[in-house]
């Protein structure tokens, strides 16, 4: 997904959070990095860790909030900056659920208890995803196979 495509959907009357997948480089290019993105009437937020620890903000660990946009995928070559990934979206949720999820990101993200840790298999990017979506049992939906990490306890 494109910014342009994004912008379509996006709606800054209001809440929206969005639960994003873009391919990586390393170490498989088949498996997914998951990441969110929030929308709290026309504030977007874009929260995701990395393997790489926050420099600008190191109490964070390894989550990064706005590293990039919203619909910027990962590199395709390591040391290539200009070639990406198409970034896709997976998931779109409104209403007053959205409201809760935006708002318990923004709260809690700090307070994720891997943020000091990164394995590629184990906790990770798409662990972090999982914890938010295991704090909505109601949100239904099934992240990819190759989310890596997904399950990690």
């Amino acid at each position: 997904m494109n910014f342009s495509e994004f912008n379509k959907i996006l709606d800054k009357t209001t809440n929206q959070f969005f639960i994003f997948s873009t391919k990586i480089t390393r170490p498989k290019y088949f498996v997914k990095h998951l990441y969110i993105a929030t929308n709290q009437k026309g504030e977007i937020n874009r929260f995701e860790v990395y393997s790489f620890k926050n420099k600008k903000n190191p109490d964070l660990g390894h989550i990064h909030k706005n590293f990039t946009t919203p619909t910027t995928g990962h590199r395709k070559k390591l040391f290539n900056r200009k070639e990406k990934y198409n970034s896709e979206l997976i998931q779109t949720i409104t209403g007053q659920l959205a409201e809760d999820m935006n708002k318990f990101v923004n709260k809690q993200y700090i307070n994720y208890k891997y943020k000091n840790e990164y394995q590629y298999i184990g906790n990770n990017c798409n662990t972090f995803v999982d914890w938010i979506l295991k704090e909505f049992p109601q949100v239904k939906i099934k992240l990819p196979k190759t989310a890596i990490g997904k399950k990690f306890k």
